[in-house]
């Protein structure tokens, strides 16, 4: 199951009069999930795009299903097919909260806030979008982001008052994070000193 962020589900209601306003920086492009399912179809399997009615539709390719615009969709296809894929690949929204129900694996791309980038379950992995000066231009260290207040900013207004973008993971980098996870739950992955040493330094 794939899924990301789309900015037409919640309009309206929620935290505030115009909700999508509020939460927008957690939206991710669909597009940058591509090469991830690319490379879970040369694996044998299918990529099922999850979603609601409001998400522009993916591109019609072999392997790709684009099952949030179908007649299929429903609540309890949703579940059903979140608790039973063998993989998960998502954002930060409330789909990957189903697959984690489930204990469906789960590689989480574009986590933000940095405070709340985190995945739910032992064995699940995820990466952050990065934080970025506007006025500068440089990139914040993750350590200067989880020393101050930016590491808890839940609302898009918060991060345009301090003049800071949230820069979305690239196509490469959610790549390399769903072959992680995918070489992880098939007993292929490889781990060397270096990437203990990177993970501990994070």
């Amino acid at each position: 199951c794939i899924h990301a962020r789309d900015g037409g589900y919640s309009p309206e209601g929620g935290y505030s009069p115009n909700q999508e306003d509020t939460h927008k920086f957690r939206n991710a492009r669909i597009e940058n999930y591509y090469k991830s399912m690319d490379f879970i179809i040369q694996q044998g399997g299918y990529c099922i795009r999850i979603g609601d009615k409001s998400m522009k539709s993916i591109i019609n390719k072999d392997g790709y299903i684009d099952y949030a615009l179908s007649e299929f969709k429903s609540n309890q296809m949703d579940l059903f097919l979140a608790g039973n894929c063998k993989l998960f690949i998502g954002c930060d929204s409330g789909p990957r909260g189903m697959a984690g129900l489930f204990g469906v694996p789960i590689a989480c791309a574009n986590l933000a806030p940095l405070g709340n980038a985190f995945v739910r379950n032992r064995g699940d992995i995820g990466i952050p979008k990065l934080y970025k000066e506007n006025i500068k231009g440089n990139l914040i260290k993750f350590k200067d982001i989880m020393k101050s207040e930016l590491s808890n900013y839940r609302h898009n207004e918060q991060f345009l008052n301090n003049n800071i973008s949230l820069i979305d993971n690239s196509e490469d980098e959610i790549l390399d994070l769903v072959k992680e996870q995918y070489y992880l739950i098939t007993n292929q992955l490889k781990i060397t000193d270096l990437d203990l040493e990177l993970q501990d330094k994070f």
